[in-house]
């Protein structure tokens, strides 16, 4: 069993490939890696067989980090507890 996740260039998507065994030109690994999107990964279960694993959305924006006026505040209602 393994998992890969989305490789950004033919040459990384090649060297995967070629450290699984498989024919470049031919394996459906490829193919799969080269059209997934991102924070996708394809799957290979323990009886061979080829999936790809979409993650759930968990409600997280990835924001930037806190401005001044922020940190001000969460500083204050640590101190306040």
């Amino acid at each position: 069993m393994w998992i890969l996740g989305r490789l950004r260039t033919d040459a990384d998507r090649a060297r995967v490939v070629e450290g699984l065994g498989e024919d470049k030109k031919k394996s459906p690994v490829a193919a799969l890696l080269k059209r997934i999107a991102p924070r996708s990964f394809v799957v290979r279960d323990t009886k061979g067989e080829l999936s790809i694993l979409h993650p759930r959305w968990t409600m997280s924006y990835l924001r930037g980090p806190m401005t001044s006026q922020e940190i001000r505040r969460v500083r204050g209602e640590q101190v306040s507890e």
